[in-house]
């Protein structure tokens, strides 16, 4: 992902927007502890709107390492598992790239597009 010239604070306000609400349904429970129990440490964003899934995010916020969607698959996946196809992979960066966007520079926007 494409963090260039992001404006001081984004992360904390795209966290904010996405926050893990107590009440997650409960397909997401599951999901959620495993990704708090993966090798790599990560932030968590969850998207309600649909497709409604966990994303996992690096500390360093350069690359997404864990997604969790039920409708693709009853487990988490990670950037090598082959359940989830290239396009796939492809939107769920996309997706939070697109956050970025709105804090980043017109240099750090057209870079990311």
């Amino acid at each position: 992902m494409n963090t260039d010239c992001i404006e001081k604070g984004a992360w904390d306000k795209i966290k904010h927007a996405h926050f893990i609400e107590e009440s997650i349904d409960s397909s997401f429970v599951g999901g959620l502890m495993t990704i708090k129990t993966k090798p790599f440490k990560t932030e968590i964003l969850y998207f309600s709107e649909s497709p409604e899934e966990l994303i996992a995010v690096s500390v360093d916020h350069y690359s997404v390492r864990y997604v969790n969607n039920p409708n693709i698959s009853s487990h988490v996946l990670d950037g090598v598992s082959s359940e989830s196809s290239h396009q796939g992979k492809d939107r769920i960066v996309n997706r939070v790239q697109k956050l970025f966007l709105k804090y980043q520079c017109p240099e750090g926007t057209n870079n990311s597009k």
